[in-house]
């Protein structure tokens, strides 16, 4: 998602809902890298931001949260996102 193609999608929409790894990509390693500007992208559009899906399952959490589920929803909230799916 493109600055202007965020703009185009606010012309019809008045938030996005992407799979949160367009938010705070995660390595094949299961580390984090360096979070995407989508969100601010988004809010500079005048869209809302909401990711999916957050589980608490360890076969579904970036190494980095393992052991602490909420932590990975403390991240996203830290980033910014306007609302959360999850399991």
């Amino acid at each position: 998602l493109t600055p202007a193609g965020l703009a185009a999608i606010a012309g019809y929409a008045d938030a996005v809902g992407v799979e949160k790894s367009l938010v705070q990509p995660v390595g094949a390693d299961g580390a984090l890298a360096a979070p995407t500007t989508l969100v601010r992208d988004a809010h500079r559009a005048g869209l809302a931001v909401h990711v999916w899906t957050l589980r608490r399952d360890p076969a579904f959490l970036p190494a980095a949260y393992r052991g602490d589920a909420a932590a990975e929803w403390r991240r996203f909230a830290a980033l910014g996102v306007d609302g959360i799916f999850g399991d």
